[in-house]
């Protein structure tokens, strides 16, 4: 009938999402994939040693997806929720300072030192480059 819907405006959304990273992910390379949680689901492994920036990734859910990525010379922590149904807190140390990557693409430098508290929505994500 030539209106948009609510799925319009929600591939809409997705689509920036998706320009606003292309950075991060165009051309890049994962160098580790894991889970966390106390079951890891079948097929897959767990995620082994954070990068030497980051300590004490802790969820208080179901578990989470991490990648390492490289992208030319830069690297990245990916964090996602893989609860597809609840949300995760998510805690994660800062032992040397990084940015995080917001959605949109802009940069937010991250103090070393500190702890980033977050509330992931189901299949959400965290990005930080080191």
């Amino acid at each position: 009938k030539g209106r948009r819907t609510e799925v319009y405006y929600r591939v809409k959304s997705v689509n920036y999402e998706i320009q606003s990273q292309a950075r991060v992910f165009l051309g890049a390379v994962a160098t580790e994939v894991g889970h966390t949680g106390k079951q890891i689901p079948i097929g897959t492994q767990p995620y082994k040693a954070l990068p030497a920036s980051f300590k004490d990734l802790t969820t208080d859910g179901e578990g989470l997806l991490v990648s390492n990525l490289k992208n030319g010379r830069s690297k990245y922590l990916m964090i996602v929720n893989r609860d597809l149904k609840h949300t995760q807190n998510v805690s994660l140390g800062i032992v040397k300072k990084v940015n995080r990557i917001l959605k949109d693409g802009r940069s937010v430098r991250v103090k070393a030192g500190s702890t980033e508290r977050h509330r992931l929505l189901p299949g959400d994500y965290l990005i930080y480059q080191l």
